[in-house]
């Protein structure tokens, strides 16, 4: 949970909080839940009419109302609400947020400003991973894929010298695979040589990120 606080009109100040409450890594956005509340120290009011508003991650999140402050160190929450916040293609996604209040002037608040500030959610891990393995031409071979989201799919291909093609698609967290002895006319007048595992993950039909590991035979 972060906080921001506005400027002080009297002993009256805004207090907003977000919170990131949960995230989607298939669908690569987070919740965000967003409070907005108006504090009082020793100044009181009753029902004059008052608006807010709290701007953040390209949304408006509105209040209006006739609100009463009859106590010293008061709060009344004004906004609390959960937003979906889209990630960037990349995972991450940094948003910029800022909060305003208006009363209706004599003991009400006056103008009550949280200005411009940032919030930067937790990162979505995009594309699965892999890690380099060892194999022999004519033996076959598992493929392990640190896979992110159940829901995401990875067509398998391989890069050896001037050979190349797709071992498998639609594949989940594994695939078995014979390297074939046509890969030894890469690697002339060698007994042992490296190439390279591509792994390119999918949700749905979309792509979302590639990881490459060295291959050894």
């Amino acid at each position: 949970m972060t906080e921001y606080w506005s400027n002080n009109d009297r002993g009256y100040r805004l207090r907003l909080w977000i919170d990131q409450t949960g995230q989607s890594t298939a669908e690569n956005y987070s919740n965000i839940r967003v409070r907005l509340a108006l504090l009082n120290t020793t100044t009181t009011f009753a029902e004059y009419n008052c608006n807010a508003y709290v701007d953040l991650a390209g949304q408006r999140l509105n209040w209006s109302g006739r609100p009463s402050m009859l106590s010293y160190n008061q709060t009344i929450m004004l906004i609390d609400q959960t937003i979906r916040v889209n990630h960037d293609s990349d995972g991450k996604k940094t948003f910029g947020l800022m909060a305003h209040f208006n009363g209706s002037g004599g003991y009400s608040p006056g103008t009550l400003t949280v200005g411009s500030s940032t919030f930067r959610c937790t990162d979505i891990a995009r594309a699965s991973s892999i890690s380099d393995m060892t194999g022999t031409l004519g033996s076959a071979m598992t493929i392990n894929i640190n896979r992110k989201d159940s829901s995401f799919t990875h067509t398998v291909k391989y890069n050896f010298g001037a050979l190349s093609g797709t071992i498998a698609t639609g594949v989940g967290t594994s695939v078995s695979w014979t390297p074939p002895l046509n890969l030894a006319t890469a690697m002339p007048k060698k007994t042992s040589d490296w190439g390279n595992i591509t792994v390119d993950t999918y949700n749905g039909s979309n792509k979302i990120g590639s990881a490459t590991c060295r291959l050894t035979l």
